[in-house]
């Protein structure tokens, strides 16, 4: 009988960290999983050659060679490639997943017959998977927190096959800047969103990815600056996109995607934006970078 889950993991000179993640992926409890790793154009010889061998180790394990795409990219062409399943889960090359990480995920994604996504918190670990003592922030999910902050961490992130069938057609979008983001907004318009406070990886901290999991005051700080003066329109651009997607149809989400662009030209529509507050994140810090975001104009 054929896996009805897939995992999908873009692989770039991820020889470091990749038998343990692999190591992972096969100690899952009370399921069987296909896993399908697309290179990503690795330039190192040895990476290549240790993740083959591994393949060997773990027969449900396929190698999809590739050209350098990046991220977006790699995991889009993934979720291409690998059909027929009933539910599709995200992965990096670097974590560490609990054992029960994907029964608690498909537990929760049968309870929705729509086009479904769900995500959870993590814990922070170094490079050596020893614990830093903290966990994700915990997050308000809801699509007006979302539109401006996203909280889906790719890594932890599991679809369904209806979520799959929409984000391939209606609203495919190889441009975007991050999947998991793009996968989020897509789920709040056109089915469900299941966050999950349990932790579900071993988020690892290293040299290459030590931004993936910080959440200081001076690095909020610091990329709240930078966006600012850099003019960045990495949610605009995504806006204006889910509403094209949604070619003409109506709802809520839809409305209020097309009230936030419109104010864009208004300050007293931005101002009413603010007043109506229906944002409300745990950090007064993201709650007030926010409000200044609007305020300006500047998404």
């Amino acid at each position: 009988m054929k896996n009805n889950v897939a995992v999908l993991l873009s692989y770039y000179n991820g020889g470091n960290y990749i038998e343990e993640q692999l190591t992972s992926l096969n100690e899952q409890v009370g399921v069987s999983c296909d896993v399908y790793i697309r290179d990503d154009g690795s330039s190192n010889n040895n990476d290549i050659d240790k993740l083959t061998d591994l393949c060997d180790k773990y027969h449900n394990v396929k190698i999809i060679k590739g050209k350098n795409v990046g991220v977006v990219g790699s995991f889009y062409s993934l979720l291409k490639i690998v059909d027929h399943y009933e539910y599709y889960f995200f992965c990096d090359q670097d974590d560490y997943w609990y054992e029960n990480k994907i029964t608690n995920a498909v537990a929760r994604l049968k309870n929705h017959s729509d086009a479904a996504l769900y995500c959870s918190s993590y814990d922070l670990v170094d490079d050596k998977l020893d614990s830093l003592g903290s966990a994700s922030p915990k997050p308000t999910a809801s699509f007006y927190n979302a539109i401006f902050k996203n909280f889906c961490t790719g890594c932890t992130c599991a679809i369904n096959n209806k979520l799959r069938h929409e984000l391939l057609n209606d609203y495919y979008n190889e441009d975007i800047p991050m999947h998991d983001w793009w996968f989020l907004l897509v789920a709040y318009i056109k089915g469900s969103v299941i966050y999950d406070e349990l932790p579900s990886i071993k988020y690892r901290q290293h040299a290459l990815n030590v931004v993936g999991g910080t959440d200081s005051v001076a690095y909020k700080a610091k990329r709240f600056v930078t966006h600012l003066t850099k003019n960045n329109d990495v949610r605009s651009r995504m806006m204006r996109d889910l509403v094209k997607s949604s070619h003409g149809v109506t709802s809520e989400y839809v409305n209020e995607i097309k009230k936030i662009l419109n104010s864009q030209n208004s300050f007293a529509l931005r101002l009413k934006i603010i007043k109506a507050h229906k944002f409300s994140y745990t950090s007064k810090l993201d709650l007030l970078s926010i409000y200044l975001i609007i305020l300006l104009g500047k998404y």
